[in-house]
């Protein structure tokens, strides 16, 4: 039994160790757009990997304000499906998926407070972009 243990011990932690997060984890600042003009700046999202969200206002001459969710990502669906369920009560229902080889850009298209899951995506989806640690 202790041969067991001292061969297979390294292997389970050396998988532990090397594992890569899923690209949806981190910080995203995010940008929305709506019909071909600027509508909203000034608000990020973090992801963290033990599946809490928060959602970061950082307005300029305004205090900035936090909410706190839990999240949940299938990446066995066709678009990727993200349901986040805020502190508040509210949940959001949507689509996301990746675009560039390293993945630092992300579409989002949420659906509020509905039962129903946007199936595509739309001239209104958040376009966020991974905010890299310096």
């Amino acid at each position: 039994m202790r041969r067991i243990l001292l061969v297979v011990l390294p292997v389970f932690l050396a998988l532990g160790c090397s594992r890569q997060p899923q690209p949806h984890v981190g910080e995203w600042e995010t940008e929305i757009y709506g019909k071909q003009e600027y509508v909203m700046r000034g608000k990020n999202y973090n992801f963290l990997e033990n599946g809490d969200v928060q959602w970061v206002s950082i307005f300029m001459n305004q205090p900035q304000s936090v909410v706190i969710g839990k999240y949940k990502v299938d990446y066995s669906k066709d678009p990727i499906q993200i349901d986040i369920k805020w502190e508040s009560g509210k949940s959001e229902y949507g689509i996301i998926r990746f675009i560039g080889e390293d993945k630092g850009l992300m579409e989002m298209k949420t659906s509020p407070e509905i039962n129903e899951r946007p199936t595509k995506f739309a001239e209104d989806s958040m376009l966020l972009t991974k905010k890299v640690k310096k």
